[in-house]
């Protein structure tokens, strides 16, 4: 049978029978993307290869397919912006927690934070014939503590908080102990600082002691102590904020 008049070469080629519909790779590379969209950079790929295969499957004349696939890969990075927003406005205290080994890492800094706090009380007690230090503001005048970040616990340095020392802009309570107005030793388990709040364990914080020992503690731990020596203190020492308590 003769071939039509005016059907040129590109139109014949068009109709050959052994050139088969194929799948688009990048709407296979979209959907496994997708797949992962757990991973940030997966799924912001699995919008734009997803698009970028819908384009060139509409473009293909029918030689290209994989349009169900590219759809959903893009739909599945679209699913973890919606799951970030959703975290954002309900849980936004998980978005900003730090990886495990982020987290050890600060864990131990905040240790050696108190720690340099317990050796700065303990010079100014030998500078001033047993005394405690009115406030963590009395230690950085004397420059017994010379950098005001170590106040500042690192987890809460890593939640954007101005590492500067502002009065009350710091991890750590201090509670001053009434020491040499009754000419008595403290005992030596006696907390004077401790975490403002538990941020590396749940209801557990970090105390240093009168003997300048540094334990962790829960928080009914730390309440026991505070309670049992509440006549040793000047005022109410403020407890790890989660407890919603006051002596």
């Amino acid at each position: 049978m003769n071939e039509p008049e005016g059907a040129g070469p590109r139109e014949a080629e068009s109709k050959r029978p052994d050139e088969g519909v194929r799948v688009s790779r990048l709407a296979i590379a979209s959907l496994i993307c997708g797949i992962l969209f757990i991973i940030p950079p997966a799924a912001v790929l699995a919008i734009v290869l997803g698009g970028i295969a819908l384009s060139r499957i509409a473009a293909s004349g029918g030689r290209l397919a994989g349009r169900g696939l590219a759809i959903a890969g893009i739909c599945l990075g679209l699913l973890f912006f919606v799951a970030a927003c959703v975290m954002a406005a309900f849980f936004p205290d998980f978005l900003r927690m730090p990886p495990p080994e982020a987290e050890s890492a600060a864990a131990a800094a905040c240790r050696q934070n108190l720690e340099k706090i317990a050796v700065a009380i303990d010079e100014y007690r030998e500078e001033n014939t047993g005394r405690f230090p009115p406030d963590f503001k009395t230690l950085l005048d004397a420059g017994l503590i010379d950098d005001p970040s170590i106040l500042l616990c690192p987890s809460q340095t890593r939640l954007g908080t101005d590492p500067s020392f502002a009065g009350t802009d710091t991890s750590y309570n201090y509670a001053r102990p009434v020491d040499a107005l009754t000419g008595e030793p403290l005992p030596e388990d006696m907390p004077i600082v401790w975490d403002s709040r538990d941020r590396h364990q749940p209801q557990m914080v970090n105390v240093v002691y009168a003997d300048g020992r540094i334990e962790q503690n829960s928080f009914s731990q730390l309440k026991d102590l505070v309670v049992k020596y509440a006549d040793r203190y000047f005022g109410a020492p403020d407890l790890p904020a989660e407890s919603d308590e006051e002596i």
